[in-house]
């Protein structure tokens, strides 16, 4: 009866101390408040997260970060978790302005105005929050952007004798003219053609922002009729006419490949294409220059964010709130902007009063940090600045005016309005005329 005794208290034992050390995190014990925080793995490494978290739980002895990488579409897999009332994270950082809606439809996401310092919020870009709310509430807090900007390869914009930037859409074409000559398969332009959402974002609502045209109308349907719309239209064809963009654009990574080779000359597209290009080209270092879109410092750029997302059943709100406010979008800032995304705070877009932030904060800047000298210039566009809709709205976008942009661009016509006629159309029976 003894050696059974003394064998159960045994088992107890051991499996009290697995229990401590593998089941439940130790800091539970201590008195610690454990916060799960799920991140994009390039996240983890581009934003040195480790270190951030360091940090974080140096000023705050009490919270102890578990920080996890994101399961391979985990967008798709944290819904599904939520809706079964699994919760993996309490915080996700990650989530895009072009997916908010999604989790907030499901009840999966809660507000956040009260869970982060309105100091914090004070700071940070207004359109950057704006495209981050769904009906009026924010639901992810930006610790990351991303702005539509001209990329262009300094080298051949130095050999064509070109000493300044163009800041019309009419300056973009003469510049285009110079930069090209089709017989020696040299182009002055990249755009994305391929028949994709990435022409609708990266070509369509870029240029259609920058001349203050809307994807939508009054009634919140799919704008496909107005004059801006015939406008884009007609330019990108005319360009394409007349050689001026690279054959290659059709294709799904033809525009980036051309402007990596040195086949064209000008790419509007997100800043980090740019920084990539750089990364993934040491012969590139410092060809790449970096500025507004035409027309973006009168009527904005097209921006999108990503940031992060507290769960609805999560037990820690407050301290997933601190956590996005100092650590994201406060001290990994520096790495943020090294790893080529835009900042989210006014004080980011200058050089000074950002220096000043980091110090008075008690950071300091990675090893060979520095300040992008471009950054200031394009942020002049944010006052103004635009995001994709949201994810119905967009795929809708993508269904109909991409495939009406080829038809159009294929065809013997100069009047781009039938094509779009057609697309609004197909979208009114196929769509709207079901709602109503």
């Amino acid at each position: 009866m003894l050696k059974t005794v003394v064998a159960i208290l045994l088992m107890l034992i051991v499996a009290g101390a697995i229990y401590e050390f593998t089941l439940v995190d130790r800091d539970i014990l201590r008195g610690r408040k454990v916060l799960r925080v799920g991140a994009a793995g390039w996240m983890i490494q581009e934003f040195n997260l480790h270190e951030q978290v360091r940090r974080f739980e140096k000023d705050h002895p009490d919270i102890h970060i578990k920080l996890e990488q994101n399961p391979v579409g985990f967008d798709t897999v944290v819904m599904l978790q939520g809706s079964m009332g699994q919760l993996a994270f309490d915080l996700v950082l990650g989530p895009g302005n072009y997916v908010v809606e999604k989790y907030q439809t499901r009840g999966l996401a809660v507000p956040l105005e009260s869970l982060v310092p309105a100091e914090f919020q004070e700071r940070m870009i207004p359109s950057m929050l704006k495209c981050s709310r769904v009906d009026g509430k924010l639901y992810i807090v930006p610790f990351m952007g991303e702005v539509n900007v001209l990329l262009y390869r300094k080298d051949l914009f130095e050999a064509a004798g070109l000493t300044r930037l163009p800041e019309t859409w009419e300056e973009f074409e003469a510049y285009a003219e110079k930069l090209s000559d089709p017989n020696a398969r040299q182009y002055g332009i990249s755009l994305d053609f391929a028949q994709d959402p990435f022409f609708t974002q990266n070509t369509y609502m870029a240029i259609l922002g920058s001349i203050r045209g809307s994807v939508v109308d009054e009634n919140g349907h799919l704008d496909l009729s107005s004059p801006e719309s015939r406008q884009v239209f007609r330019m990108l064809k005319r360009w394409w006419k007349k050689g001026l963009v690279s054959p290659n654009c059709k294709s799904g990574s033809g525009a980036s490949d051309d402007f990596t080779s040195g086949l064209t000359a000008m790419y509007p597209n997100w800043q980090s294409r740019g920084i990539w290009v750089s990364k993934n080209n040491e012969r590139l270092t410092g060809m790449i220059g970096f500025a507004p879109i035409p027309g973006a410092k009168k009527n904005g750029s097209l921006i999108a964010v990503h940031g992060g997302l507290i769960l609805r059943d999560s037990e820690l709100r407050h301290e997933a709130g601190l956590f996005l406010a100092e650590a994201m979008c406060g001290y990994a800032q520096p790495a943020i902007i090294q790893a080529g995304k835009m900042p989210v705070t006014r004080d980011g877009y200058d050089p000074k009063r950002f220096a000043d932030f980091v110090t008075k904060s008690g950071g300091k800047l990675p090893e060979g940090w520095h300040y992008p000298e471009w950054i200031p210039e394009v942020g002049k566009t944010l006052p103004n600045s635009f995001a994709a809709p949201e994810a119905s709205l967009f795929s809708e976008v993508s269904d109909y005016v991409a495939p009406a942009f080829h038809e159009y661009l294929d065809s013997d016509s100069d009047d781009p309005a039938p094509f779009l006629e057609q697309a609004r159309r197909l979208a009114h029976e196929k769509i709207y005329s079901r709602q109503d």
